[in-house]
């Protein structure tokens, strides 16, 4: 088998490794081994955070309703005769600068 070494790896990350390969009562070298497949077969992660990894990760998804309904209250709050510029107007006379 043939061995990888990764130079300037973020402590943050290290840790990160760590925790899931205790979770997951695994090798640091097994846990990167099945990171790393699972990576390549699933074309790559949906996500980057996680529970597992990510200890603000919970209250940011319970957050979730509470934003979008703010969000939804303020577009309602919007008028609804606003007129926008036309983007590739903009985009031609940034070009022109």
């Amino acid at each position: 088998m043939a061995d990888l070494t990764i130079n300037d790896l973020p402590d943050e990350l290290m840790a990160k490794i760590q925790k899931l390969a205790k979770n997951n009562n695994r090798s640091l070298s097994e846990q990167v081994i099945v990171a790393l497949e699972i990576i390549l077969r699933e074309g790559g992660p949906k996500y980057i955070v996680s529970p597992d990894t990510d200890p603000s990760w919970e209250d940011r998804r319970k957050m979730t309703p509470e934003l979008i309904a703010r969000i939804e209250r303020i577009n309602e709050e919007l008028p609804e005769d606003i007129e926008l510029p036309d983007s590739l107007q903009l985009l031609r006379e940034d070009r022109d600068r």
